[in-house]
């Protein structure tokens, strides 16, 4: 059980509030959940505006959901770890995936071509000429 939210620590999550840092982060400096944030600051756990799913609304999976939520902790989404994981990623880092992308297309493009075997030697190539 975590120790009761003494005042200082209210008032330095909502100084931390107003510099526009996120309920995760904000968890991270702590060592908590951002749900354990948001307890201490409402003295009760969140009430969300959408109903618990029982399958992740990106996938279909009907794992253990997570509530993936933005500004307000009250909306957000119904996604898997994997997905909620993926979400977050493009949170934080939106160019990511289009990074991600050129880099693999860049490296295809500079990969040896198919005819080079295993051990990095040229195949054998059969002529066609008989």
């Amino acid at each position: 059980m975590k120790r009761p939210c003494s005042l200082l620590r209210i008032v330095n999550i909502k100084k931390l509030r107003s510099m526009k840092l996120t309920y995760r982060q904000i968890g991270k400096i702590f060592g908590v959940s951002s749900t354990q944030i948001q307890y201490w600051l409402n003295g009760r756990k969140v009430e969300y505006l959408r109903k618990r799913l029982k399958r992740c609304e990106i996938c279909g999976r009907s794992k253990v959901l997570n509530h993936h939520h933005w500004d307000n902790p009250r909306i957000g989404l119904w996604l898997c770890p994997r997905c909620h994981w993926a979400a977050e990623v493009l949170e934080e880092m939106p160019d990511f995936v289009l990074t991600y992308f050129k880099l693999k297309d860049t490296a295809q493009l500079l990969a040896p071509s198919d005819k080079v075997g295993a051990n990095g030697s040229p195949k054998a190539v059969q002529s066609s000429i008989n």
